[in-house]
This record gives structure tokens, C-alpha cells and sequence, in this order.
């Protein structure tokens, strides 16, 4: 059964189209990428839409490349829909962070995360891998939220 929250991905790369597979084991999951025209979905699971409907989402999930990262956040963070959770999944925080401090409009939630695994080393599934997410400046509700996801839906440690 599928969770009222809605999802979004960003960047459908290798590990984007990952996460959103498993992602949309639970939820609706809509994503966008460049490189991924809506009228050619192959993939019945995730909803191929454009950017402007994915950034309306309850949490966004933001994996393109690190160095698109402050651009694309130049260019569109004033798309994002007040109390959404845009999360960055990039390897990289520090820099990550000080763009998403800089360019999220108010009224608007960021948080890292950065998952320990990979399509490669999670082929056989997610359960027991490893994840670190950092609660920028979402409430705490929603940060349970967010860890309730990666715990009990996802099985992440």
C-alpha cells in the first residue's frame, strides 16, 4: 500500500533511478532528469514528470551531480513549495550545505543524507545498509519523519 507522502528525485542517473525505485515501494514517486523524456517512461514505477511538479513534492530528493548542485539551486530553488524537504544525497557536505543555507527560500526545509551504499552494493536490497542524514533545518517532526522512512520503510541503519 502505497503512504499519502509524496517524493520527488531529481537527477534519475544510476543512483537516482535507485533510490527511486526503492522509494516508490512505499510512496508515490515522481522524477526529472535532462536526460529523460516523459514520453518515453520505461519504468512503471516511478512517474517521469517535469522539474516544476517535482519541486512541489513533500520531500525532494536531490541527486545530481555535486558539481550541478549550486547552480541548479541558483536556478530553482524559488520553485520549492513552502514545508517541503529538499535533501541532497551528494558525498560531499560542507560545500553542499552552505548552497542549500544560501539559495532555499524561507519557509522551505533542507537536510543532507549521504547513503553508504550504491546500486552496485545494494543490488540484493537496502535493508542493514548504512545511511547518515543531517537535520539542516527541518523541524523535528519532519526529521522523524525522514529517519522513519530510511528505518522502518526502507530498513536502514
Amino acid at each position: 500500500m502505497k503512504k499519502s507522502l509524496e517524493i520527488a528525485v531529481v537527477g534519475l542517473g544510476r543512483f537516482g533511478t535507485f533510490w527511486a525505485n526503492h522509494l516508490s515501494n512505499f510512496y508515490s514517486v515522481c522524477g526529472y532528469d535532462l536526460k529523460i523524456d516523459s514520453k518515453k517512461n520505461n519504468n512503471q514505477k516511478i512517474q517521469i514528470t517535469n522539474l516544476k511538479t517535482c519541486l512541489t513534492k513533500d520531500i525532494i530528493f536531490l541527486t545530481i551531480p555535486i558539481n550541478k548542485i549550486e547552480q541548479f539551486l541558483k536556478e530553482n530553488a524559488q520553485l520549492l513549495r513552502k514545508k517541503s524537504v529538499i535533501i541532497d544525497c551528494a558525498s560531499v557536505k560542507q560545500c553542499v550545505v552552505g548552497w542549500l543555507e544560501k539559495y532555499i527560500p524561507p519557509g522551505v526545509y533542507f537536510s543532507s543524507c549521504h547513503p553508504l551504499f550504491g546500486p552496485d552494493s545494494a543490488k540484493v536490497g537496502l535493508k542493514d545498509n548504512q545511511i547518515t542524514l543531517m537535520p539542516g533545518n527541518i523541524p523535528y517532526k519532519k526529521y522523524r519523519q525522514i529517519v522513519d522512512i530510511f528505518a522502518n520503510d526502507l530498513k536502514l541503519n
